[in-house]
């Protein structure tokens, strides 16, 4: 529905006298919906339009470089510490399960890095034909 809307030619022709260059109806409608309601209120559609009218300055580019910058930076951050806490949870659950070598304490360090359930599951398996053969 919105995309025929505004895909219209009169809207068209209203968004040119705003200065509004609408090429991507999807794109301007996620612009447009900043409270990610599926819905654009009268209050949202206002403000976008004119927030998005013009072409983007200098400043604003710069400004969008830095924020994503420190995204990915603060993102990459909180990747590592999550596998790390990931990698020490699953230690502990090897230890527990009498697999893993070592005591608590080894299960507690605080090494980073990958460690994925596959090898949770190899690590296990191998165990499991290892007591096996103890048998």
């Amino acid at each position: 529905m919105f995309e025929e809307k505004i895909n219209s030619p009169a809207v068209k022709a209203y968004f040119e006298v705003l200065g509004l260059d609408v090429w991507d109806a999807w794109s301007f409608f996620k612009l447009l919906d900043l409270d990610d309601g599926g819905d654009v209120e009268i209050e949202e559609f206002l403000m976008g339009c004119l927030r998005l009218r013009g072409t983007a300055r200098a400043i604003d580019v710069g400004k969008l470089i830095h924020d994503q910058t420190w995204l990915i930076r603060t993102h990459g951050k909180f990747q590592t510490y999550v596998e790390a806490e990931l990698k020490k949870i699953q230690e502990q659950l090897l230890w527990m399960a009498g697999v893993g070598p070592g005591t608590p304490d080894n299960a507690r360090s605080t090494s980073t890095g990958s460690f994925g359930f596959r090898n949770l599951r190899n690590r296990t398996s191998n165990s499991s034909d290892t007591n096996a053969k103890d048998s």
